[in-house]
């Protein structure tokens, strides 16, 4: 039995649905999974209600985009209160941002001559997140981009005509928000980051709780380094896949990562002792 604590379904820019995740962890006999869309939680509850049956508990979970000293940060937030204020406003906050640069994105898509449009964008996002995914697949189906991938090279990748930032939270508001809604904060995927230990230094400052060591992209050496400083620091050691479906990221898939178990029952019982 294992755990994978950072999946995206459908209602971020993942390709499956919070049921069809849930149905493929339990045949992988995974025992705990977290729900970890970015910035949005509107996929836990439906992949919790659908583990009713199964021999696998859904934790709640998220992915929040964050800025750190000019750095893009990406923070996971686990089993807060998801209806709690603090919460519930980071979420809109953030939600209205990517809106905003979404409009920005296919405005200036359209001023080029692109035959797009916000509304015909719509129909790519089933949930309430708008992400450069979403404009990138509609791009790729229209046959304005040969491939998804294609469309971020082409469009939406950094440094092109039509990539367009957007105004991140910080991330001591995002773990200060996290705090207050009961849950665990932890720094995603650390070995990816190139001031790691100055990142790692400042946002303990801030009480970030745990460390994703486990994670595809990072090797035996980075995991041993990180390893250490969890153990310095007295932090929590979480991991995942980052698993967005089977079509994307090709070393991020569901069963790469096994979390043991007993690092989910530390996060469980850390959770607890912080209510």
């Amino acid at each position: 039995m294992a755990a994978d604590l950072h999946l995206h379904t459908r209602a971020s820019d993942g390709s499956f649905t919070p049921r069809t995740v849930v149905e493929k962890a339990d045949q992988l006999g995974f025992k705990y999974i977290a729900i970890t869309d970015h910035d949005t939680i509107t996929g836990v509850k439906s992949a919790q209600d659908h583990s009713q049956d199964k021999d696998l508990e859904v934790l709640t979970g998220v992915e929040i985009n964050t800025e750190f000293k000019g750095e893009d940060v990406h923070l996971l937030g686990y089993l807060f209160d998801p209806e709690n204020d603090s919460i519930t406003d980071m979420m809109e906050l953030i939600s209205k941002s990517r809106i905003e640069r979404a409009k920005k994105i296919i405005s200036r898509l359209k001023d080029a001559g692109y035959p797009v449009s916000f509304a015909e964008l719509e129909n790519y996002v089933p949930g309430e997140i708008y992400t450069r995914s979403h404009i990138a697949e509609m791009l790729s189906q229209k046959g304005l981009a040969e491939s998804y991938e294609a469309a971020f090279e082409r469009y939406l990748g950094r440094g092109n005509d039509f990539y367009i930032g957007r105004d991140y939270i910080t991330a001591a508001r995002a773990i200060e928000s996290i705090k207050e809604g009961g849950g665990v904060s932890v720094l995603a995927h650390p070995g990816k980051l190139e001031n790691q230990d100055r990142i790692i230094e400042g946002l303990r400052k801030f009480e970030l709780d745990g460390l994703e060591v486990y994670y595809p992209d990072h090797s035996s050496r980075t995991n041993s380094n990180l390893l250490k400083k969890a153990d310095k620091h007295d932090m929590l050691i979480t991991g995942g896949s980052d698993f967005h479906g089977p079509d994307k990221r090709s070393s991020n898939q569901l069963g790469t990562i096994k979390l043991a178990d007993y690092h989910v029952e530390k996060l469980k019982n850390f959770a607890l002792r912080k209510c």
